[in-house]
């Protein structure tokens, strides 16, 4: 059995130290969000996606991102050679059944080398080209409802497990100091969503934003 050992202990620390270089490897031709330019830790992040869309074209593709040397990451080698808009979700661990939600829709240029993007992950505000949202959730996520963190934002959603009878209702206000300068309401008591169990809006509080 003496022979043994050492090849064992030699073969680990060969498959070790080839695992740094692949996660190179593997970065070098993905998207990547670079968490070591963001308000976020990576601890912090719960899951986030990315769907990507072919400029002058309807293909699309989803692709969940994974966390590789202190970054997220999804690999370009699916994508055809060519421009994309690159509609990235990221969201938070969720404290007391509230997250937040940062989005950011951004172009790529996809080669045939299928060369590295990398972008900044969020910063503390909306800014560097990402919107920060609030999602507060319901137990069991039956519930979840999505509203801006900046008041230009003019975004909301729902989203439902079982589409029933819901009555839905958002309010936003604008103070400047003690003033109200300006108050809109929306309202939804019936037939409210989608198929998929989502009522998205990004047009009712356009003139407010």
């Amino acid at each position: 059995m003496k022979p043994i050992i050492p090849f064992v202990v030699l073969f680990f620390l060969a498959a070790c130290s080839k695992t740094p270089h692949r996660e190179q490897e593997d970065l070098s031709t993905s998207l990547v969000l670079n968490m070591a330019q963001s308000v976020l830790s990576l601890s912090q992040v719960d899951s986030a996606d990315v769907v990507f869309r072919k400029v002058g074209s309807s293909e699309t593709s989803k692709a969940k991102f994974v966390k590789k040397a202190g970054s997220l990451a999804v690999p370009l080698s699916p994508l055809a050679p060519g421009t994309w808009n690159a509609d990235v979700e990221l969201y938070t661990r969720a404290v007391n059944g509230t997250s937040n939600q940062y989005k950011l829709v951004k172009g790529i240029l996809v080669t045939e080398e299928k060369t590295g993007v990398v972008l900044p992950g969020p910063g503390a505000v909306s800014g560097n080209g990402w919107l920060k949202r609030h999602v507060k959730a319901s137990a069991g996520n039956e519930v979840v409802v999505i509203v801006p963190d900046e008041v230009y934002d003019s975004y909301f959603e729902f989203r439902a497990k079982t589409t029933g009878l819901y009555a839905m209702g958002i309010q936003r206000e604008a103070i400047n100091v003690n003033h109200l300068v300006k108050q809109e309401t929306w309202a939804c008591t019936n037939a409210c969503f989608n198929g998929n169990g989502q009522l998205i809006n990004n047009d009712h509080f356009m003139p407010f934003a």
